[in-house]
């Protein structure tokens, strides 16, 4: 059973490379086997990863079924799983037009990813969740902004909004900042 997600290594390369085609057979028949097997720890990331491939090659009905076996196989500790299946399946819903659930899934998944050491997790997290914002994107002269709440806002940037979401503000490292979305270095 171990060795049935060795291939989630090859398909994260190949995925970052671009060859998705080879990264979708890495990673697609440890997935088969732990599914036929019954086996959920392993299942849970390998899924969202396979998700991740297809959802990357345009077959967001195939992924978006992957990534909620994914969800259903993530044990509710598994912070790397509870991530992946949010992060994996939030484009997918914000395409289907949910901005939302989008939103909220994206969110969760970056807020989740905090919790955990794993540089790649956040990075992935908040790229899906810069994907979504991107579909209802805010621009302040030209540039999008990106922001959500955060314990320690003085150590980012706060950026506040109008009533109809528009930034109007973003203040560095504030020595006493406002109760509004901060920005943890995202920002084009």
């Amino acid at each position: 059973v171990i060795a049935a997600q060795t291939g989630v290594d090859l398909a994260r390369v190949e995925l970052l490379a671009g060859d998705l085609a080879t990264a979708e057979r890495e990673v697609r028949a440890d997935c088969d086997f732990l599914a036929k097997t019954g086996e959920s720890y392993f299942l849970s990331t390998v899924a969202a990863v396979l998700s991740r491939v297809l959802r990357e090659q345009g077959r967001d009905a195939e992924a978006l079924a992957l990534s909620k076996t994914a969800e259903t196989a993530a044990a509710a500790d598994d912070v790397d799983a509870q991530v992946q299946w949010r992060s994996v399946r939030a484009p997918i819903v914000a395409r289907m037009g949910d901005m939302t659930g989008a939103e909220a899934l994206a969110r969760e998944a970056t807020q989740l990813a905090h919790s955990a050491e794993a540089p790649l997790l956040q990075a992935e997290a908040h790229s899906d969740l810069a994907e979504v914002l991107q579909r209802e994107r805010i621009d302040l002269d030209g540039a999008a902004v990106f922001g959500y709440q955060v314990a320690n806002p003085e150590e980012y940037g706060v950026v506040e909004f109008n009533s109809e979401g528009v930034a109007v503000s973003l203040e560095e490292k504030p020595a006493v900042p406002k109760p509004i979305p901060s920005m943890p270095g995202v920002a084009l």
